[in-house]
């Protein structure tokens, strides 16, 4: 996994609207969230996406939307997909929050429209996908809009990631050292406590639970791709324990670090 910073600032462009189309895409990236509104819409293939605690599946034709300010990492699978970022003051109706997945025929043209007139790109073409994301955007309002945030709401919650966010950028460029919730609140300001329930509120995870997942991630990679000693491996991943390590890392992987290691070896060698 790729160094954290939860955050992600959206580029400002000349144009509002961003789309990514993308073939073949393997579905792996960590975890953010910014205040656009994100649409991902699965042309075929199929994928996971991780939002907060919930792991979404999606197959063809399934349409998610990542609400805006909402953590979110792509969990693995192959797909051909459109992603079309839409930003806050797109629509007057702000802090809105939607259904997580949506399976419609109007969606599908509005999308199939939008990516038809995205390959072209002239500027007609540009004004039409403007157009239609109106149209997509009006759509989800009328039909998959669950509740919608008042502004006192909004501001606590986006208070709350910017503490989070200092966090797990911190636990990402230290994860291989000590690291204790009573250190990380200190570092973001807040008590132990407060620290703990807001952590847990928006990444769905205990402080504990994910700095153990991001260091059983990096331990699998260097299983997977050094010759490294698993005892070692625990050491450069923040464990001083290689029991323990071995403990967490079947409890979070379902097998032990020399099955991950076998396993890395054999399909090296069907490689090679």
């Amino acid at each position: 996994m790729n160094d954290i910073s939860l955050y992600e600032k959206i580029p400002l462009q000349q144009y509002p609207i961003r789309i990514h189309v993308r073939k073949e895409y393997k579905v792996d990236f960590p975890p953010h969230w910014h205040e656009h509104t994100e649409i991902h819409y699965i042309f075929r293939g199929s994928c996971n996406i991780k939002c907060g605690e919930e792991e979404i599946n999606l197959s063809a034709d399934d349409c998610a939307i990542i609400n805006t300010n909402e953590l979110h990492e792509g969990a693995g699978g192959l797909c051909d997909s459109i992603c079309i970022i839409l930003p806050p003051n797109f629509v007057e109706q702000n802090h809105i929050i939607f259904k997580r997945i949506v399976k419609d025929e109007y969606v599908s043209e509005m999308v199939h429209n939008i990516y038809e007139r995205y390959c072209t790109g002239s500027p007609i073409d540009l004004l039409e996908i403007k157009g239609y994301s109106y149209l997509l955007i009006s759509h989800l309002i009328k039909k998959y809009a669950v509740r919608s945030l008042n502004d006192t709401v909004y501001s606590k919650y986006f208070n709350k990631l910017n503490k989070v966010n200092d966090a797990i950028r911190f636990i990402s460029e230290n994860y291989d050292k000590p690291l204790t919730t009573k250190a990380l609140a200190e570092k973001v300001h807040l008590s132990e406590g407060y620290f703990c329930q807001v952590f847990k509120e928006v990444t769905g995870k205990t402080a504990v639970e994910y700095i153990n997942n991001l260091r059983i991630d990096k331990a699998e990679k260097m299983l997977v791709t050094t010759d490294v000693s698993i005892a070692e491996v625990a050491f450069c991943c923040g464990f001083d324990d290689a029991n323990y390590f071995s403990r967490t890392y079947k409890k979070i992987k379902g097998e032990t670090p020399h099955s991950t290691r076998s396993a890395g070896g054999q399909t090296k060698n069907e490689i090679s």
